[in-house]
């Protein structure tokens, strides 16, 4: 069961840059998107509406755009004020959940990099630079969770040689 604010489903995309994964090096962005459900929360509807803070799904439910279904995470931390949540107190435990996830990958990409590229080759990908969507809800007591990781495949500026290719 997830948290809501005011009756209504929410999670958050934050972005992380991970900059090393030998050792795990990863920093959070200070901004997220915060995604809303596009109805108040009800058991008993079951529509996708209420159960899903997807933006493509809110945007069919309302037949709008997605400014009435997303907002910053400051303007989420002012909402959570009243309950002693603020900004500080919602972007430390963003990352305090993301680095968990983070620090957690490191044994395996361990063993990924040294399978994969042998001692001499000394590629320990100290310079490997990767953009994560990590999207994250509350539960009940407004506690964050991981519940899914999204790679930015490409941040590049694409042109139409790049198309043709």
């Amino acid at each position: 069961c997830s948290s809501d604010l005011e009756g209504v489903k929410w999670d958050v995309r934050s972005y992380v840059l991970c900059t090393s994964v030998l050792p795990m090096r990863v920093y959070v962005f200070s901004e997220a998107i915060v995604r809303y459900a596009s109805s108040k929360y009800d058991d008993a509807a079951g529509t996708k509406g209420v159960m899903l803070t997807n933006t493509f799904v809110g945007k069919r439910e309302t037949g709008g755009g997605v400014g009435a279904i997303t907002s910053s995470l400051v303007e989420l931390a002012e909402a959570l004020a009243p309950h002693g949540l603020g900004h500080a107190h919602v972007l430390r435990e963003m990352r305090l959940v993301v680095g968990r996830l983070f620090l957690s990958a490191e044994p395996r990409f361990d063993r990924l990099f040294r399978s994969a590229y042998p001692a001499r080759s000394r590629f320990r990908c100290a310079s490997c630079y990767h953009l994560f969507g990590v999207d994250l809800i509350a539960d009940v007591h407004r506690q964050l969770h991981v519940i899914e990781v999204n790679v930015v495949r490409c941040a590049c500026k694409s042109t139409t040689s790049e198309h043709r290719a």
